[in-house]
């Protein structure tokens, strides 16, 4: 991640969006600033990594699907905002591995349980990566969730929510442990919407 052109993004990106459609955020003081956590948001639109590089004040590593990386340019733009490849509907061992070694780190990741977008404007289902990274790792699960379309002056809100409890399933990562997970996830995200 270049730290320089990561804020430089935030600070155009933030410009622009108080112009075309301004962000209200509720609850930013849920994300901690500093040790591991995973912001899980809904995913609607290209700009949502944006939106939260831009609003939740702590830079974050998103993944990114692998297809957005085949363009070199694009590749060093997204590598350079911290963005790393996901191989979609796969278990793709290398996204697992660049996770554990950012959270190791005490980074934050940004992943849309969804995998996909949806301009619905409802909560798809999750998939369970996210929930099999917090339980390995024991990084802190933070829901989020984007309302709003992006229309053009159109206010949009970010509300972030308090961050998952987890530690009754005592780090255990089996296949029945990973389901309820990712269910209090998408169950945290939906109260917020």
């Amino acid at each position: 991640m270049n730290k320089a052109f990561y804020t430089l993004c935030t600070y155009i990106y933030g410009a622009f969006s108080f112009v075309v459609h301004p962000v209200k955020v509720n609850g930013r003081e849920n994300m901690p600033l500093d040790g591991k956590a995973i912001l899980c948001a809904n995913h609607q639109s290209f700009q949502d990594p944006l939106l939260l590089a831009t609003y939740v004040k702590r830079k974050m590593h998103f993944m990114a699907k692998k297809e957005l990386f085949k363009v070199k340019l694009f590749a060093k733009v997204l590598s350079a905002l911290g963005a790393f490849p996901v191989a979609r509907g796969q278990n793709d061992l290398g996204a697992i591995r660049t996770s554990f070694k950012l959270l190791s780190e005490d980074k934050a990741l940004g992943i849309f349980p969804e995998g996909t977008r949806f301009s619905d404007g409802e909560m798809h289902e999750a998939k369970n990566g996210v929930a099999m990274i917090a339980l390995r790792t024991g990084a802190k699960v933070i829901p989020a969730y984007i309302v709003g379309n992006y229309k053009p002056f159109k206010r949009m809100t970010l509300n972030i929510g308090k961050s998952v409890d987890l530690t009754d399933l005592g780090g255990k990562c089996d296949s029945k442990s990973i389901q309820i997970a990712s269910e209090r996830i998408r169950e945290a995200m939906i109260k917020l919407s």
